[in-house]
This record gives structure tokens, C-alpha cells and sequence, in this order.
């Protein structure tokens, strides 16, 4: 759902976030109770500031030098906290807009940390924060104009390459941002100072707190992600068929289903997932981060015949370990070219293909083996030396 690029974790080591998904809302004006708290919190702020100027909050300064490591100017693109401290202490108030933005805002401005609210019916799957290309469509808030980030700034994109959020945490897009309509939520809370680990996860505590008691007909759920995930690569033991079945089995219908015959899909039952991982455990070479299954390759001779990430680490560096093993591997088999195919309407694995160094020679008919016999799918044959 959330993730940082190996890229930019390698860059920034320190990052931090806390994630909540809260589905099940009602995204009217602030009630009496919320309002009532956003205010003394917004009092509390206020005095905190008179204390400590903003530039010389631990949070604040490190952002500022996150923002100038990826070429933009502090003072003239501040991060979302900044801009609400400044704000309050500037005009002694910040407006309520709606409650998840309040309650977002009141956390914000306790911990000096960016609170960003982002509704999933605007966003394409799972976002990534990662380096801009500098081609990807952003919308700002209250614009229809599609502009496009600088290259090399960081950017939160949704699976389908649309910019979610400018400059790390400067602007977000108008898709992205919450309304009256909005149901399910992705809250990110983020630091990058010394004491980020445990200040966002009692921001994310926070959010929960919040939540319950002015949406207490929603649900919630909670992650705690670190920038730099490790992912350690492994031999599949016969344990890890269960993990391994799941993640292939939402990974192939997130990219087969109504791109494949029906007669294939009707045969791809849970059941043929789970019978074909465990049959398969010898070939198969799985990706783990913080000891859990997240991803796996299967590569047969010169053929990487299988790679699936699971969707919560997608855009975290998993599926490039598991490709680069997959290269390596074909290699070792004693070839000098590896080859795979993909289906033809899944854009966004050949995309991801197409970044690591493969090559698209061209259309042309895979025989997927099946227990009744091989089915015929269009595809696309992707190559690459190795």
C-alpha cells in the first residue's frame, strides 16, 4: 500500500513513517468535540513556538535538509508541517476544513511532523515514494492544469505513474486529497530527525486515538516502515508454500484477470495456487523483509517463468532483488540471454521490465501449462542479457 524506492531509502536511511488505513468513514465538518481539541492543540502549539523558533525544531531542520539534498529550496517549498506552524504562528490560527484533515493537522502540528490524508478511491493501488522522472502528471489542489515535477524530486506516485504528492510532502494532488465522499484513507505521518522511530509511532497512536473516537464506526490499521528495508533472498522451504500461493495467486489476478482466456482463469482456482506452490518449493527462490515472504521468482533453464511481489512491497526494491537473482540465475544456468513473457494488457509489469534493461521483442503466443493441457495467451517475449 505504501513504500519507499531502494533509491531513495539508500538516500535518505533516516526516513520514517507511520502508516493508518482507515476505511468505513464519514468525512463531514469537525464535530464540537474535535474542534474543541484542535483548538487547544493549535493554543498549545502556539506557546510551544514562542519557546522554541520553528527553524530550530529537530523535525523542521531535518526536513529542510531533505528538501536541499533533492534540490529544493527550504525556504521557498516548506514540508507540510512548516507550512501549519507558520501559519499558526503568523495568524495565531489554522481553519478547520473537514475532519479527517482536522484530526490530520492537530497531529501534524503536535509532533512537527507532515500528516498527509489521502484518499484511496483517487489512488491507483499502492504508492511509492521514489525520484521523479520528471514526465509524471501532477494535479495541484484546486487546479485542473496537469503539470509535471522537476526530475530527481521526490515524489509519492500511485501505480499508474500519477504523482499523489509533490516535493515529498509540499503539495499533494486534487486526485488524491479527501472530501465529503471520501470512505477509506491512507494516513502518512513521517520524520526523518533522531528521534523520528519514536515520535511517529506515537503520532500514529495518536491518529488511531483520534479516529475511534470521531469516526467510531470506522476501522482502522497500523504500520510502522522504516526507509531501508532489507530484503534477504533464500531457498523456498515446503513452510513457505502458503505465503508463496497467496502472493501469486492476488498477483495473478491483479494481472491476468480480463487479459488472459477465460478458459485460463476459470482453471487458476485458489486451490491450483496452492497445489502448484508446493509442487513447485524447488525451483522457487523467495524475497523476505523482517522474516515474512514477500515476493518470489521461479526461473526454469533460461526462463524467468514466475515473479510476483506481494502488493504491500511493491516499489520497496523487492521485485528488483528478485529480478537481478533471476538474472543471475539463468546465468549460472549456462545461458547467456534470459527471456520471459508477459502478458500483452499488463502495462505495468512491462513497465517495470522495461526499466530493468529488458528488451520487448515483440507479440507472440505463450503455451501456459495447465493440468488440462497447455492454453494459449498473448503475450509479449522481454529479453535481456546476462
Amino acid at each position: 500500500m505504501f513504500a519507499y524506492d531502494r533509491d531513495v531509502a539508500e538516500r535518505y536511511p533516516g526516513i520514517r513513517a507511520g502508516l493508518v488505513h482507515a476505511t468505513g468513514l464519514a468525512n463531514g465538518p469537525s464535530a464540537p468535540a474535535l474542534l474543541g481539541e484542535y483548538r487547544a492543540e493549535q493554543r498549545a502549539a502556539f506557546e510551544r513556538l514562542t519557546a522554541t523558533p520553528l527553524a530550530d525544531l529537530p523535525s523542521i531542520v531535518a526536513w529542510r535538509r531533505a528538501f536541499t539534498a533533492f534540490g529544493a529550496k527550504p525556504t521557498q517549498y516548506r514540508n507540510a508541517a512548516e507550512a501549519l506552524l507558520r501559519r499558526l504562528d503568523k495568524h495565531g490560527d489554522i481553519p478547520s476544513i473537514s475532519t479527517l484533515v482536522d484530526l490530520g493537522n492537530l497531529v501534524s502540528i503536535r509532533y512537527a511532523m507532515p500528516v498527509a490524508v489521502f484518499d484511496r478511491a483517487g489512488v491507483a493501488g499502492s504508492i511509492t515514494v521514489r525520484f521523479a522522472r520528471g514526465d509524471e502528471p501532477f494535479t495541484d489542489l484546486g487546479s485542473t492544469e496537469v503539470s509535471h515535477p522537476d526530475p530527481g524530486e521526490v515524489v509519492f506516485v500511485d501505480e499508474e505513474d500519477v504523482v499523489c504528492a509533490r516535493r515529498w510532502c509540499w503539495r499533494q494532488s486534487a486526485q488524491s486529497a479527501t472530501s465529503a465522499s471520501t470512505t477509506d484513507a491512507l494516513i502518512v505521518v513521517e520524520g526523518q530527525h533522531d528521534a523520528a522511530a519514536q515520535d511517529v509511532e506515537a503520532a500514529a497512536g495518536e491518529l488511531v486515538a483520534l479516529l475511534g473516537a470521531h469516526q467510531p464506526e470506522g476501522r482502522t490499521s497500523t504500520r510502522l516502515l522504516s526507509g531501508r528495508a532489507v530484503v534477504e533472498l533464500r531457498s523456498a522451504a515446503r513452510g513457505d508454500a502458503d505465503d508463496v500461493a497467496e502472493i501469486w495467486r492476488l498477483g495473478w489476478r491483479d494481472g491476468h484477470e480480463g487479459l488472459v482466456p477465460q478458459e485460463l482463469v476459470e482453471i487458476r482456482t485458489d486451490e491450483s495456487f496452492r497445489t502448484r506452490a508446493a509442487s513447485r518449493a524447488h525451483d522457487t527462490t523467495v524475497a523476505t523483509v523482517d522474516g515474512a515472504v514477500a515476493g518470489f521468482i521461479m526461473v526454469v533453464d533460461d526462463e524467468v517463468e514466475q515473479v510476483y511481489v506481494s502488493s504491500a512491497h511493491r516499489g520497496s526494491g523487492v521485485a528488483k532483488a528478485l529480478i537481478a537473482e533471476a538474472e543471475r540465475q539463468v546465468k549460472a544456468n549456462g545461458h547467456d540471454k534470459a527471456w520471459l513473457a508477459v502478458v500483452a494488457g499488463n502495462t505495468r509489469a512491462r513497465a517495470f521490465y522495461e526499466r530493468a534493461g529488458w528488451d520487448d521483442e515483440g507479440p507472440f503466443d505463450y503455451a501456459a501449462a495447465t493440468e488440462r493441457g497447455p492454453v494459449t495467451v498473448p503475450c509479449h517475449r522481454y529479453t535481456k542479457k546476462v
